[in-house]
């Protein structure tokens, strides 16, 4: 329990009356079955009938009472529940400042985060803990170094169990898998239709991005609904390094440095042009 944001007494108050109507309710069937004799009601004379409205004149008391304390205790948790994410939202960056680190990633349980810091060609991943009775950051271990995002990517899932947006999918079961990122240079594009973006990979051939799939990855993604198919992908921009997210699994993210801004801004157009109009707004 988080000891910061403590239940009040009357919570307990209205989940103790809430069980000792749940133990009334059950125990007027049986006060009230004795007093009838088991009978069926078709052996029912006039005193079982008297019996048997009283009986469902007191459920009907107990049900309401009991209903009335379970939405005063709801209302009380969904309140602390506020609480809890508006001081997660408060806390979620403390101790560091924007521009500290590169990417600053939280897991799905929002107990950890992952700090990336870009020197030259190599990152630094620090990875920390949240404590919530505190609301203080915690170490995992010292700064580890690698030499690309996926590595660091694959590292958080497979040795920290540490499932985030970057990383993870959620499968038709609700497990979590690992999701392998494949990056293409803008120069890569062959051809946008309005089914699909074919793009030219290392191997000298041709892989083309399903945008339908897209589409249902998207919307799974964020957990919405939008039979509108202009919504198929994220896209960022950090320190005029450009990218935009196609989600499935392969995830493919087509990057576009600063010097391929007329590339990017090319794209941007082709991809009104067929139809998705969520490119708009750069």
């Amino acid at each position: 329990m988080n000891k910061r944001f403590p239940f009040p007494k009357r919570y307990w108050v209205y989940l103790i009356i809430v069980l000792i109507c749940s133990i009334l309710l059950i125990g007027n069937i049986y006060r009230t079955d004795g007093w009838t004799g088991d009978k069926p009601f078709s052996e029912f004379v006039g005193r079982d009938w008297q019996l048997l409205v009283i009986f469902l004149v007191e459920e009907i008391i107990i049900a309401s009472v009991m209903f009335l304390f379970v939405f005063l205790a709801c209302r009380i948790n969904k309140k602390r529940d506020m609480e809890i994410t508006a001081q997660w939202e408060t806390d979620k960056y403390l101790g560091i400042k924007p521009g500290d680190y590169d990417y600053v990633w939280f897991d799905f349980s929002n107990t950890e985060r992952a700090l990336i810091l870009k020197q030259r060609d190599q990152f630094k991943l620090y990875v920390q803990e949240y404590d919530e009775h505190t609301g203080d950051w915690g170490c995992f271990n010292g700064v580890s170094i690698y030499d690309n995002l996926n590595e660091i990517k694959k590292t958080l899932f497979y040795e920290y169990d540490f499932y985030c947006e970057e990383n993870t999918e959620l499968d038709k079961h609700g497990d979590e898998v690992f999701v392998e990122e494949i990056e293409f240079p803008i120069s890569s594009i062959q051809d946008v239709t309005r089914e699909e973006i074919s793009l030219f990979n290392t191997q000298h051939s041709v892989l083309e991005v399903d945008l339908l799939n897209a589409h249902r990855c998207w919307c799974r993604k964020y957990r919405v609904n939008k039979p509108n198919l202009r919504y198929i992908c994220d896209r960022t921009n950090i320190d005029g390094e450009r990218r935009m997210f196609f989600y499935g699994n392969p995830r493919i993210v087509v990057v576009a440095n600063a010097e391929q801004e007329d590339l990017w801004f090319e794209l941007i157009e082709k991809m009104k042009t067929v139809g998705y109009f969520a490119f708009d707004i750069d």
